[in-house]
């Protein structure tokens, strides 16, 4: 009998500390991101978010690096992408044009960056910068950006070092990202 009382009272111990155990999880939802988890059971606010400035040629002044922002959705970003970029053939035409994009997703106080900030920036030969009040005045607002003074020569020149032409495959790689962001939210929502 002493030995029957023995093996309940394990059997009970060990069902109860595998009982105990399972209440001491973490949680039933992670998020795993690559470099850790997000246990979402203690998220509250889930926010994907494509930010975005940019100025072309001919733009006003008035929208001059004005940050935007959207909520990247499956069914939007191709039209959106359409929208301000088109195949990117019109920037061939364009002497200067400066366009940031980065996308995220805020899980409360945490951002997981999906785009990094990306620049696209293209500038006309520093010879054209005397004559031409526009380039200059370009040049004087996005060259802060790349912490660079274009009072000079040598800043023109440090500005044209710094171009990143937006092509084709610039722009697919943002497309991309910017779904990657959209399918990522919805993985985790759904």
């Amino acid at each position: 009998m002493n030995q029957i009382l023995k093996i309940s009272v394990f059997i009970i111990i060990m069902h109860l500390s595998t009982i105990a155990s399972a209440q001491f999880t973490f949680g039933s939802k992670f998020f795993d991101y690559g470099n850790g988890a997000i246990n979402l059971d203690n998220i509250t606010h889930i926010t994907p978010t494509w930010e975005y400035f940019y100025q072309f040629q001919n733009d006003g002044n008035d929208t001059f690096l004005n940050p935007y922002s959207e909520v990247p959705t499956s069914g939007t970003i191709n039209g959106r992408i359409d929208d301000l970029y088109g195949d990117g053939s019109a920037f061939e035409n364009m002497d200067y044009y400066f366009i940031v994009n980065s996308s995220n997703i805020k899980f409360d106080d945490f951002t997981l960056t999906i785009l990094s900030e990306t620049v696209h920036f293209k500038i006309p030969s520093c010879s054209e910068f005397p004559a031409r009040e526009d380039v200059r005045n370009f040049a004087l607002i996005v060259a802060p950006f790349f912490l660079i003074s274009p009072s000079s020569m040598e800043g023109c020149e440090q500005l044209r070092k710094k171009q990143n032409l937006l092509t084709q495959d610039e722009i697919q790689k943002i497309r991309i990202q910017l779904e990657d962001t959209a399918n990522t939210y919805d993985k985790i929502v759904n």
